[in-house]
């Protein structure tokens, strides 16, 4: 089993998970062999531009899941998907979207997290686009959250050690 330090720490019986930002399902998969518990997938992506042929990946990757209802897909743009969580308390908040946004995500679905549900951001150092999720994290707390950052295996062991993830459990 794929184990990492953050995921030991999130807390059994979580019921809700959303991911932001699948693009092919890669860490949905890694989601579902680490988090412990009876929970169900949210995962929330547009596919747009670029990225459309990746929803293809993502249903063959995680077909079994999403007709077993474990992964439920939002198809849609981040801020247009949060909404429908207004009445859902997310136990755990995966944010892996458009690295120049972080800051609207945080906006968007941080509200929706329980107290004490964990929240990480991913690609936090490590990514060429690391600055931005750096910024953006550290504009929206402006210290009132507590938060800390380090290295959440990636896409390869090579990864693992530069690909950083900011987290924090939210009071």
């Amino acid at each position: 089993m794929w184990s990492d330090p953050v995921f030991e720490i999130i807390p059994n019986g979580m019921r809700v998970v959303v991911e932001v930002g699948t693009y092919e399902g890669a860490w949905t998969r890694r989601l579902i062999d680490v988090v412990p518990g009876r929970y169900v997938v949210n995962c929330v992506d547009s596919w747009e531009g670029k990225h459309a042929r990746r929803r293809a990946k993502f249903d063959a990757v995680l077909a079994p899941e999403i007709k077993s209802g474990k992964v439920l897909v939002h198809a849609g743009r981040s801020l247009d998907v949060a909404p429908l969580f207004d009445t859902v308390n997310i136990d755990f908040l995966f944010i892996d979207g458009d690295h120049l946004d972080v800051y609207r995500d945080l906006c968007a679905w941080v509200p929706r997290v329980r107290p004490g549900g964990l929240v990480v951001l991913h690609d936090y150092a490590g990514h060429s686009q690391s600055h931005a999720v750096h910024s953006d994290l550290l504009k929206y707390f402006s210290g009132v959250e507590s938060w800390s950052a380090g290295p959440v295996v990636g896409r390869s062991a090579g990864a693992a050690g530069r690909i950083w993830s900011a987290w924090f459990h939210k009071t």
